[in-house]
């Protein structure tokens, strides 16, 4: 490995918990609440084996900004709680995932500006979106909702990508 990028890997490594990176190593749940840290600002759970976000799992993470989860094809379940914390949340990707339904507490999440839920083949349910004015991209191409959820209409339309809900039907 060349010393710059060896240097700037231990830099990034060592500037503090603000990063947690745990793909593709076929995690079974996530980590309990004390190891996300509060002051967590990106984290990464994507490819994994993860089948359901448990009610006791509400993590104290007020700075997160981007919440990776896609291709934890087992995922089924969100638990209501698990976003209490997550206010400054940006970037929230659960495509390719197995849920049938967003938990409402998604709707709280003011700071959003994208909603990822492409492949979510079960998906049926998104709470409404009323609250989330920051939200400029929603993908929901390739889900099984039938109806748009609610608050969609008052969203700025430069990238939101929902016109693929079930092309045959009419919106």
């Amino acid at each position: 490995m060349h010393d710059v990028m060896r240097d700037t890997a231990l830099y990034i490594k060592g500037s503090g918990s603000r990063f947690k990176v745990q793909s593709g190593i076929r995690l079974k749940e996530l980590p309990s609440k004390q190891e996300w840290g509060e002051h967590l600002e990106k984290v990464s759970f994507m490819v994994n084996n993860v089948s359901e976000i448990p009610p006791h799992l509400s993590p104290n993470c007020e700075v997160l900004s981007t919440l990776l989860l896609q291709k934890n094809e087992s995922l089924q379940r969100i638990s209501e709680s698990f976003f209490q914390h997550m206010h400054r949340l940006s970037i929230l990707d659960l495509s390719y995932t197995n849920v049938k339904q967003l938990p409402t507490s998604v709707s709280n999440l003011e700071k959003l500006k994208a909603l990822v839920l492409r492949g979510c083949y079960n998906l049926r349910y998104v709470p409404s979106l009323e609250k989330l004015e920051a939200l400029r991209k929603l993908d929901l191409s390739r889900t099984a909702i039938e109806k748009v959820p609610k608050g969609l209409e008052i969203l700025s339309n430069e990238w939101i990508r929902c016109c693929q809900i079930n092309e045959a039907r009419e919106i």
